[in-house]
């Protein structure tokens, strides 16, 4: 009999030192706060237009730094173009915001293809692959219309190449 009420006080004292959380973050518990650059975030997107001049592939590391393969079809040989390489490094401030996009828009909602069903000779168009902490998302993309937030995403990207490229 002692050591059930010593176990009952044990259990009042213990329930008034806990902290009662109903519904939102408890007052005494740590969390863990999680940032845009807490997330490894590779991007890789290659842009076949099959027009001379608009070839190219990009990759974005997660610590930042860019490398574009530029595809020059006038100074190659005839059927294996020039590739042409530039590399560089985003700012933070860009690289917090590349990555505060994709986390917003959740890339792994979307689906794998966009592809329109009037394409001539099977031609798949473009790709966008995203690794976010080891599990990969790849987009194709040769229709027309595919959601507006993957059209931001690829704005982007290709202003980063034009700012690589021009650097």
């Amino acid at each position: 009999m002692l050591i059930k009420k010593q176990f009952s006080i044990l259990l009042l004292v213990v329930s008034f030192l806990l902290p009662v959380c109903s519904g939102g973050p408890c007052a005494y518990s740590k969390e863990k706060l999680v940032y845009a650059d807490d997330y490894n975030i590779n991007i890789f997107y290659a842009v076949k237009r099959q027009a001379l001049t608009k070839d190219y592939e990009i990759f974005i590391a997660s610590n930042g730094e860019v490398t574009v393969f530029n595809k020059d079809y006038y100074s190659g040989p005839r059927f294996s173009p020039k590739t042409i390489v530039k590399s560089g490094t985003l700012s933070l401030s860009k690289l917090k915001e590349l990555k505060e996009l994709i986390l917003s828009i959740n890339i792994f909602r979307f689906n794998d293809e966009y592809i329109s069903s009037t394409n001539p000779l099977g031609y798949r168009g473009d790709e966008l692959r995203i690794t976010i902490n080891g599990k990969t998302k790849k987009i194709l993309l040769s229709a027309s219309s595919f959601p507006v937030e993957i059209g931001q995403l690829l704005r982007v990207i290709d202003d980063i190449k034009t700012e690589i490229n021009n650097s």
